[in-house]
């Protein structure tokens, strides 16, 4: 789980040498403009997900109990899952915590993925 995380931070912080990587790393996307906007975008709108007060706080990889909470709820409501298993079953945090960004490494990633964050009205 610490690599991963690594892995996570190393995203959020370089973003374009990370594209690069997946791109090199998935090859059937390699060689096309359109492939890279679309990895490019996928990771813009995944780093934008995890900017979140409680990861800050707490680390990489953390999940808020009561998110995780509401989400069970929401997929029993709304997809109609049938007894899931209880919400504190369903995410831990023991394993996750450790990788941590600095104020300023956090700017700096809110910076780079501003325009994917959705405008509040």
């Amino acid at each position: 789980m610490q690599g991963a995380m690594e892995g996570l931070k190393y995203a959020y912080l370089h973003p374009e040498e990370a594209i690069e990587i997946h791109l090199d790393m998935v090859r059937e996307f390699k060689g096309s403009s359109t492939n890279r906007d679309v990895v490019k975008y996928g990771q813009g709108v995944m780093t934008a997900m995890g900017l979140v007060s409680s990861v800050e706080r707490r680390g990489l990889g953390f999940m808020d109990p009561e998110a995780v909470k509401k989400t069970r709820e929401s997929v029993i409501a709304y997809m109609g899952a049938a007894n899931p298993p209880p919400a504190e079953q369903l995410a831990i945090n023991s394993f996750v915590g450790k990788v941590t960004l600095t104020p300023a490494e956090w700017t700096s990633v809110r910076q780079s993925v501003a325009r994917y964050v959705p405008k509040r009205t």
